[in-house]
C-alpha cells in the first residue's frame, strides 16, 4: 500500500505491506504527522473510509494543518468518508478507546488507519505493559480486518535513534525514522527506513522538506556524517562546490576541442557527443546537490494546481 509520499514509498520498495502495522518515529516538529497525513490522503483520493484516531490533536486543527499542506477534507468529513476520534490523555480510558476503534472500523471496514500518538498513549497509562498490551490488541484487530495502519512516535533526541524511555518499535512490521540534524548553521531533516520486514528497502538517509506540497523526500545525505547524533560533519553544497566547476572545465575544454578547425571531424563528433554526455551529468549533479532551482520550480507548479475540496 503506498504512504502518499512518492519519493518515501521508493524508498520502502513499493509502500506498506498490506494487513502491517507500521512507525514512524522521529523528534518534535520532524513532520510524522504530515506523512500520516498523506497517508490518510492517499486513501481519501481513492474514495476509501479512512479513520483518524488522535490522543493529541483536535479535529479542528488537524483540518487546518492538513488544509496548509493542500489537502482539503471538509467535505470528506461531513460525508463520513473521514472520521476523526480524538482522545484526551487526562481522561482516556484505553478500554473504551480500543472498543470505539473496533466499532468503527467494524461498520465502515477501512483499508488503513492512522493511529497518532503512541507517547500520548504512554502519558495517558504510564504503565508501559498496558501500553504494549493496547498497541498488541489494535494491531491485532487491524489484521484481522485487513487493515494497513500507520502509527506515530516522538523520540527524546533529535537524531531520532534511541534516547526513548519505552520502545515498542518491535511491534511494528515497518520503521520510518525522522533525524533532525544542524549544518552549516541550519536545522535540516532527514528520513530513513529503519527497518521493513521482508522487503528489500533503501538504507540510505534523506534530505526531506516539507511546504505547502506536502512531505517532499530529496536527495542523498551526501557528504554528511553524523546525522542519527544531531550534528553532522560535511557538506552537501561543499561537496558540490568541489566536483561542479572542475565538470565545467572539462566541458569547456571538450568545447574548445571540437571547434577547432585543425581537429578531424571523427574527432569532433565524438568530442561533442561526449559534450552531451557530460551535460547530462552535470545537470543530474546539480540536481542532486542542489544547487538548481528544479525543487522550487516544481513547488511552484504543484502549489497553482487546483486544490481538492
Amino acid at each position: 500500500m503506498p504512504s502518499g509520499v512518492t519519493g518515501l514509498d521508493a524508498m520502502l520498495n513499493g509502500g506498506f505491506f498490506n494487513r502491517s502495522m507500521n512507525f514512524v518515529a522521529g523528534y518534535s516538529g520532524t513532520g510524522k504527522s504530515v506523512i500520516g497525513y498523506h497517508f490518510v490522503d492517499s486513501g481519501l483520493r481513492a474514495s476509501e473510509p479512512v479513520p483518524l484516531v488522535s490522543l493529541k490533536t483536535p479535529p479542528e486543527q488537524i483540518l487546518s494543518q492538513a488544509e496548509s499542506l493542500g489537502m482539503y477534507w471538509g467535505n470528506t468529513l461531513r460525508t463520513g468518508l473521514l472520521s476523526i476520534q480524538h482522545y484526551h490523555t487526562t481522561d482516556l480510558c484505553t478500554e473504551e478507546m480500543v472498543t470505539e476503534i473496533l466499532r468503527l472500523v467494524s461498520e465502515r471496514v477501512p483499508g488503513r488507519v492512522l493511529f497518532e500518538g503512541i507517547g500520548d498513549l504512554w502519558n495517558a497509562s504510564r504503565n508501559e505493559e498496558d501500553v504494549r498490551n493496547t498497541l498488541l490488541l489494535l494491531s491485532s484487530i487491524f489484521e484481522s480486518f485487513g487493515i494497513t495502519s500507520r502509527a506515530t512516535d516522538q523520540t527524546q533526541h533529535m537524531g531520532g535513534d534511541g534516547g526513548n524511555r519505552h520502545d515498542y518499535t518491535d511491534l511494528a512490521d515497518c520503521v520510518i525514522q525522522l533525524s533532525m540534524a544542524e549544518s552549516e548553521g541550519e536545522l535540516r531533516r532527514f528520513v530513513g527506513v529503519h527497518k521493513h520486514r521482508g522487503s528489500e528497502h533503501a538504507k540510505e538517509l534523506r534530505e526531506f522538506h516539507i511546504g505547502p506540497f506536502g512531505f517532499r523526500v530529496e536527495r542523498k545525505a551526501v557528504g554528511l556524517s553524523g546525522i542519527l547524533t544531531g550534528q553532522t560533519q560535511g557538506a552537501l553544497r561543499q561537496v558540490g562546490e568541489e566536483v561542479l566547476p572542475s565538470l565545467d572545465r572539462v566541458a569547456d575544454l571538450l568545447r574548445s576541442l571540437a571547434d577547432s578547425g585543425g581537429t578531424p571531424q571523427s574527432i569532433r563528433n565524438q568530442l561533442s557527443e561526449a559534450r552531451s554526455n557530460l551535460g547530462l551529468v552535470d545537470v543530474l549533479l546539480r540536481e542532486h546537490f542542489g544547487v538548481t532551482a528544479f525543487h522550487e520550480l516544481t513547488e511552484q507548479s504543484e502549489t497553482s494546481e487546483s486544490p481538492r475540496v
